[in-house]
């Protein structure tokens, strides 16, 4: 009889009754799980909308420019900056034609209230210019362009490709995934995961219903870790001395010359005495025979910084994510905690008095007996092998063998994908072919361990943001599998094996490759038009003669990602993981078996 019990298929633990989840737990949790989920909610509607009165790009011209910097506070998804400064001490030949240019172009009086760090705008014009000459340097900090939420899918949606304006939209893939993942979704989660607590459902229901929720939860973090890449990929520094910017550029002086003299004339500030062709070809025979050296310039640097920075909006997003996950692990474990109360026999009936005493000399020996006998394997601080041997068999040992194999090649994968570059930044346009041109490469690769760190490298705010990244990409996909093996081989109790199987089971909450290997095709698909919208010769006045220069009428910047070897990793790392990390997967339903040999797993419950 009790081998026949024992081969019986499990059936799921919990009543077969329909019943309210919330009124199981009582109304202060109820009251905890309804305010975290509206707090979720919350914090979505907000990322979503706030930002909008702020929004700037290439076509508004100069108004990201003029409205200066923008603080955190101030709403939107995420801003462009160029951050620059300039410093120098000419000496020789080189400090008489810095004063010669500041005799010949500029005002009388130039104030540097801050010295070489005094700020200057983005414009071109004569009083930056002067500025620059006359303090020896300064510093400029500029939003560049502003993007909310609807604002970025708009433009995902709406940018056409095609050079001649023929309706190419290569990016509205893009835009609808980014919308239904991280607009849509995460709403309606929430809905669902509101409705399964109060409405009366019946055990099995509600465990499945926890369980798909739990699996497609995490798709909400689509656009946070969109966001992790973007910072990674549009950050492009120079950081030189102004000899080697010679060396670099020394050729170009007299086009950058005219370009620029002939704008400071059709400005307002300009000279209306300055002789472009004289000036530009006395200075262009002055610098050549001053020639850039460090003995004329023995102290200089320039530094440029083009870079992309999360706004309130996006630690909104990550705070709702995290809000919403973490609420899916406590409802699910309150429902656990409630099935297995359910499970649990009562227990026996107490003696009566007089049988107590007539047997309380037998029952003191039969303990004092079973205290010289060590406990059976179920009981004591055994390892899963010999637990599962002692009650199944050596069938139990090959399996177990098998599944610490898929588990350990699961972490192996992960690692790789982690550290093997996931896409790389391959940098156009008229300004990428300028820089190329002249021997500066700003084409790279990046791993999903570089984004994480990456998306912090602004301080402040941006760490909670890179903090998210590392739990989905790194925390989650490495101690997901390091918690399995543990389980696996270190001797424990069998209540201490069951407390790690299941947080275990909520750290698998928290891996999101998955998410991952769709990001990268979608900034395949949209970057390259998305970087192409950011510069213009509206808000960035370099971009019209490079693009004339190269030939690239509609690109100023296009910055294109494509796959590397990381990313065939992550899809690896991934299909191991559905075989041995996720609820449901065969060897997760091994270790659940082994260890709650009378019920069955989601999503078969």
């Amino acid at each position: 009889m009790g081998r026949l019990l024992d081969s019986r298929k499990p059936l799921c633990i919990g009543s077969r009754g329909r019943s309210s989840l919330a009124y199981r737990t009582g109304r202060s949790t109820s009251l905890v799980i309804s305010t975290a989920i509206l707090l979720a909610h919350l914090f979505f509607g907000y990322a979503q909308w706030c930002g909008q009165q702020t929004d700037c790009d290439q076509g508004s011209g100069d108004s990201c420019i003029q409205g200066g910097q923008l603080s955190i506070g101030a709403g939107g998804l995420f801003r462009g900056q160029v951050t620059a400064h300039v410093d120098f001490s000419a000496q020789e030949l080189l400090a008489l034609v810095e004063a010669a240019a500041e005799s010949l172009s500029c005002p009388a009086l130039i104030d540097c209230p801050q010295g070489k760090h005094t700020p200057v705008k983005l414009q071109a014009n004569i009083t930056n210019v002067c500025t620059v000459l006359e303090c020896g340097g300064g510093t400029m900090d500029q939003t560049i362009f502003h993007h909310s939420y609807w604002f970025s899918i708009s433009k995902m949606w709406m940018q056409d490709a095609s050079s001649n304006h023929t309706g190419f939209y290569p990016a509205r893939p893009a835009a609808g995934a980014l919308f239904g993942f991280s607009f849509v979704w995460p709403h309606l989660k929430l809905l669902l995961m509101h409705l399964a607590f109060y409405l009366p459902l019946t055990a099995h229901t509600r465990r499945n219903g926890n369980y798909w929720l739990a699996f497609w939860g995490k798709w909400s973090l689509a656009d946070a870790l969109v966001m992790c890449c973007l910072i990674g990929l549009f950050n492009l520094t120079i950081d030189m001395d102004l000899v080697d910017v010679w060396n670099y550029f020394h050729r170009d002086i007299d086009a950058l010359c005219h370009s620029e003299c002939t704008r400071l004339l059709n400005s307002t500030a300009g000279s209306p005495s300055l002789d472009c062709n004289h000036t530009c070809a006395t200075l262009s025979s002055v610098l050549r025979l001053a020639a850039f050296n460090h003995a004329a310039l023995p102290s200089s640097d320039i530094f440029v910084n083009l870079r992309v920075s999360g706004l309130i909006a996006m630690y909104a997003f990550c705070a709702a994510v995290l809000i919403s996950l973490t609420t899916g692990v406590l409802i699910e474990n309150l429902d656990e905690e409630r099935r297995e109360e359910e499970a649990t026999p009562p227990p026996p009936p107490l003696e009566a008095p007089l049988a107590a005493r007539e047997f309380e000399g037998v029952g003191t020996l039969l303990s004092t007996a079973a205290e010289d006998e060590p406990p059976p394997p179920l009981v004591r601080r055994v390892s899963l092998l010999t637990r599962v041997h002692a009650r199944d068999g050596g069938s139990s040992r090959s399996w177990l063998l098998v599944h610490t194999v898929l588990v350990s090649a699961q972490f192996i994968l992960a690692v790789c994908a982690l550290y093997f570059p996931i896409f790389t930044r391959n940098v156009g346009g008229g300004i990428g072919y300028a820089l190329q041109d002249r021997g500066i490469d700003f084409n790279g690769h990046f791993s999903m361990f570089q984004l994480a760190w990456l998306a912090g490298q602004a301080g402040g705010p941006d760490y909670f943001m890179a903090g998210t990244c590392f739990v989905f990409l790194v925390v989650g996909p490495l101690l997901r599998p390091i918690t399995q093996l543990w389980l696996m081989w270190v001797p424990m109790s069998i209540e201490a094996q069951k407390g790690l199987h299941r947080a275990s089971r909520h750290i698998s909450i928290f891996y999101a490759f998955e998410v991952m290997l769709l990001a990268v095709p979608l900034l395949n698909l949209a970057f390259g038009p998305m970087t192409n919208s950011f510069l213009s010769p509206g808000n960035f006045k370099p971009c019209g003669p490079l693009q004339e220069q190269y030939n690239t009428p509609d690109e100023c910047l296009e910055i294109n990602v494509n796959a590397a070897s990381g990313y065939y990793f992550t899809v690896a790392a991934y299909s191991v993981y559905l075989m041995s990390g996720v609820d449901g997967s065969p060897t997760h339903k091994f270790l659940h078996r082994s260890l709650y040999p009378e019920d069955r797993t989601p999503p078969s419950c």
